[in-house]
């Protein structure tokens, strides 16, 4: 509330070239008079899976609303640019594709300060990271992983972010009896780069992504990525991940063993 009340007064001085707001709020349109502005959208989630969403969320509406009265468009991935033109009918010369870039490098294992979180970490994992709800598609990645779990009782997976599991997610790992080869850490940056660098691979199994930052954090950390063959990611990853159809448990399972279980290919 109060940083709004101060944007608006530095916003109606209007001693600036260039507008750029950092979401999708349409409150500057009342201040910013005929000064241009540049809006950045990141991926097209909100019109993609519109059913995941309650219909008192705005967050297309305004995006729409300010992508059409923008000067200029910013997003990042050709497949993020495309949806846009499909969602808002938009000439592509009003969008400029800015690729996003990752600060992780190579991280040690001994980075990881919180000794709890080196105790009970296995050795053998493979890596997820960030949320885990909708078109995330954990709980297809989680099932069709279920059954290589049981198989190799050396082999973990360890997911970071994305908060606790919730009690569907608890209920879903216990259906499948590997509710204690699944574990959920909350980690800083350097730690989670020492994760990545140690793990068999990392998985993103996700319906949709705008770009994917994780796989460029993966790629600095020298971990295998194994990725769902959709939206922006083969246009990030390029030939250097294994994909899968990600509404296929076969496919998901498939990948994965091929990776972890051939070390010419991991590296």
């Amino acid at each position: 509330y109060l940083n709004g009340i101060v944007s608006k007064k530095v916003i109606s001085k209007r001693d600036y070239d260039i507008f750029h707001p950092t979401y999708y709020d349409p409150y500057f349109l009342d201040y910013i008079s005929n000064k241009p502005f540049v809006l950045t959208i990141y991926d097209m989630i909100h019109e993609v899976f519109a059913s995941y969403f309650h219909c008192s969320d705005r967050v297309s509406e305004y995006k729409k609303l300010l992508a059409l009265k923008a000067d200029k468009i910013i997003t990042i991935s050709e497949n993020t640019k495309e949806d846009i033109i499909k969602f808002y009918n938009i000439s592509e010369k009003k969008i400029k594709v800015i690729y996003l870039a990752s600060s992780f490098t190579n991280y040690n294992i001994d980075k990881i300060k919180n000794t709890n979180i080196k105790h009970k970490l296995p050795r053998k994992y493979i890596l997820y990271v960030g949320t885990r709800w909708g078109y995330k598609n954990f709980h297809i990645f989680v099932k069709a992983i279920s059954l290589l779990l049981k198989s190799d009782r050396n082999l973990f997976i360890v997911c970071v972010g994305g908060g606790n599991f919730d009690e569907n997610e608890k209920e879903l790992l216990a259906s499948l009896s590997i509710q204690n080869r699944v574990f959920q850490f909350q980690i800083s940056d350097k730690g989670l780069q020492a994760l990545y660098k140690n793990a068999l691979a990392f998985v993103l199994p996700s319906l949709y992504e705008g770009f994917g930052i994780t796989v460029l954090e993966s790629f600095a950390c020298g971990c295998p990525v194994i990725c769902s063959k959709t939206s922006s990611l083969p246009e990030v990853a390029g030939d250097a991940a294994l994909y899968f159809e990600p509404e296929s448990e076969l496919s998901i399972l498939n990948s994965v063993q091929k990776v972890i279980y051939n070390n010419n290919l991991r590296n």
